[in-house]
């Protein structure tokens, strides 16, 4: 229990991602592996439940209190053993547990309606663990599949992504084989679809303006055939730095990374209106990625979300500078709010008509991917569509 605890605090205290600070733990403490599941699965099943997420905002000194009924409740500790009151005040809180902060409910209700409970719902469960073949190497999925059966790992093609599988369970697939030498990546099918839909074609200049670890633009290199340039931007040179042996993994060999002071570093004034496809998967709120990050609700804010939406306005007109005439930009978050989706790509146009949206729904048709949209963009939802929630919008500069 103490453990959990400390690792909490690191998480919601300190603002510390959830993987990062079990990663520190394990790092500093020793323990064995079943201690090690133990903590994994209940310090994600405390952040996934929410219980108490605008309480413990209010009153920090609560974590213990929350973390000790959220044990009670899954029959992890003695009621007798430790027997914690919480004060009258906040019984009304706890009761009944809460997914989302209000404000961000709200949000979700408003805007989905009716969906919004199985949306909210569809949130809180863990997320299945996607790979993706790399088309690059030449060989089928169905091959990997089989691969796959003959060494008793269960696994299953998945409805969208042509390259997507599925395994029946988490594991350490960075010790297979296949992951060693390229043939797979891991990466959730929403994300294949998205990089899927920029459509990167061989020879041309792309450029990933926020790359960060370079799971899309392994998908557009892939796609690519390593003929062209393609471009990796990012402002964080870490994630620049994990990206390389990726590309070497993946055998790749046309990929520039770049790191970047900002949206406004003068470097970029040598790409403009140099790039046939932009790709901008922009930083964002993450509410459609809960399922594996639930930690990021707790430290999501009405003032971050607006200082978020600022970067991506800033992002969007900056980044459309590099695309040519004639040229496309893919705009992407992993949100499930319009104001980082839809209202963000209806202002961009209302300030730039010389883009204009190209309708995803004849994308998807163009690549054999089965999904189905009667608006000009895509939302997926991990309530319909099994992945996580990503939105894009294909647009065109005339």
């Amino acid at each position: 229990m103490q453990q959990g605890l400390r690792v909490l605090s690191q998480i919601l205290h300190h603002q510390v991602p959830a993987d990062a600070a079990l990663s520190q733990h394990f790092h500093k403490e020793q323990s064995d592996a079943h201690s090690r599941n133990w903590c994994i699965e209940h310090i994600y099943g405390f952040l996934r439940e929410g219980q108490g997420i605008d309480l413990l905002q209010r009153h920090p000194t609560l974590l213990k209190t929350l973390w000790v009924h959220y044990l009670l409740r899954h029959q992890q500790i003695s009621e007798g053993l430790h027997r914690h009151q919480v004060d009258e005040e906040f019984k009304d809180t706890l009761i009944p547990a809460g997914s989302l902060p209000a404000w961000l409910e709200m949000q979700v209700e408003e805007q989905y309606d009716d969906g919004a409970e199985n949306l909210i719902k569809a949130s809180t469960r863990a997320a299945e663990m996607d790979l993706r073949v790399n088309a690059a190497k030449g060989v089928s999925r169905e091959a990997v599949l089989k691969q796959l059966e003959l060494q008793h790992i269960l696994a299953a093609p998945t409805p969208w992504s042509p390259w997507g599988i599925r395994l029946n369970k988490h594991l350490p697939i960075n010790r297979n084989a296949l992951f060693e030498n390229g043939t797979l990546e891991v990466q959730d099918e929403g994300s294949q679809v998205v990089a899927l839909l920029a459509n990167a074609q061989s020879g041309q200049t792309v450029i990933d303006f926020c790359a960060g670890a370079g799971g899309k633009t392994l998908v557009l290199g892939s796609q690519m055939q390593s003929r062209g340039r393609l471009v990796a931007m990012d402002v964080n040179e870490r994630r620049l730095n994990n990206l390389r042996p990726r590309l070497k993994r993946a055998g790749l060999d046309n990929v520039q990374t770049v790191l970047l002071k900002d949206e406004q570093d003068p470097y970029l004034s040598r790409w403009q209106a140099k790039a046939d496809l932009l790709l901008i998967d922009a930083p964002c709120s993450g509410t459609g990625t809960l399922r594996r990050n639930p930690d990021l609700k707790w430290r999501l804010t009405p003032e971050s979300l607006e200082r978020l939406q600022a970067t991506q306005q800033r992002i969007l007109a900056a980044a459309s500078q590099l695309v040519k005439s004639g040229g496309e930009m893919v705009y992407a978050t992993c949100s499930l709010l319009a104001s980082e989706n839809q209202q963000q790509v209806q202002a961009f146009m209302d300030a730039h008509p010389e883009f204009s949206l190209v309708p995803v729904q004849s994308r998807l048709q163009q690549l054999g991917i089965k999904l189905k949209t009667t608006s000009p963009w895509l939302q997926l939802l991990p309530s319909q569509h099994g992945c996580d929630g990503l939105f894009v919008a294909i647009l065109r500069k005339n």
